[in-house]
């Protein structure tokens, strides 16, 4: 066995054996946490991308934004490593389009938390 493919199974082992020990040790508390770890989740693939965009679209109006990725894209080309170069925005409507995407990550986010206290 090589020492990328025991990295890999030390990983497995790690990603999935607590979950299961904690899911066969407390079979009633697991579903309650997954659904509490929901919060987080929105969090992570909710507001920080926004927060990310936000601040991209700042530097860029500042100008020193793009001089840095036309200065690092030339030097990888220069290395002939292959650069993808977005042209615009990924997510249209300005700061507009952003407010309204955390507007509804903090929506689902009350309705997660007022039906996790509703369970309970």
């Amino acid at each position: 066995m090589t020492k990328g493919q025991k990295l890999r199974m030390h990983a497995t082992l790690l990603t999935f054996c607590p979950p299961l020990l904690v899911a066969i040790a407390f079979p009633k508390a697991f579903l309650p946490l997954l659904r509490f770890s929901g919060v987080f989740r929105l969090a992570l693939f909710g507001a920080m991308p926004v927060a990310m965009a936000w601040k991209c679209r700042k530097q860029k109006l500042s100008g020193k934004s793009i001089e840095m990725t036309i200065r690092h894209w030339k030097d990888n080309v220069d290395k002939g490593v292959v650069v993808y170069h977005l042209q615009g925005q990924m997510l249209p409507g300005g700061n507009v389009g952003l407010f309204c995407v955390l507007a509804m990550t903090i929506a689902i986010t009350i309705l997660q938390l007022n039906q996790w206290d509703n369970v309970s």
